[in-house]
């Protein structure tokens, strides 16, 4: 069997991944635009949208984009346990085994919220 084991960082855990990420380098137009991308739900209309970028706004989409790769990548190193046959396995190895790509960015994202959720929960309902 394999189990998936999410615990709750602390705020400080939290605020130490996303500097180790590079939230403090990374590109405030890159959040905007990334915040703009994702509320596109066409996939023809994203495209076009994506192809008037000029070449700063795609540099600092591309930047963003890659820091929310490392703050993922962190977050789940830090917070996630993988036990396959109950045996501790690196949680990176087998999602990185994924394909397509995509499915592996949402295998990747779905932990990184689950984590997000109950570390925001109260202190006391945390286990």
């Amino acid at each position: 069997p394999t189990w998936w084991r999410i615990r709750a960082l602390s705020h400080e855990e939290q605020i130490n991944i996303e500097r180790s990420s590079g939230i403090h380098k990374r590109s405030e137009l890159g959040a905007r635009l990334y915040s703009k991308q994702v509320q596109i739900d066409d996939d023809d209309e994203r495209a076009i949208w994506h192809d008037s970028l000029g070449l700063r706004e795609r540099k600092a989409l591309s930047e963003h984009i890659a820091y929310l790769d490392r703050w993922m990548r962190e977050t789940v190193q830090e917070a996630v346990q993988l036990l396959v046959d109950g045996e501790l396995v690196d949680p990176m190895e087998p999602i990185s085994r994924i394909r397509p790509a995509s499915s592996q960015s949402l295998v990747i994202s779905e932990l990184c919220v689950r984590v997000r959720m109950l570390s925001t929960l109260a202190l006391e309902k945390k286990t």
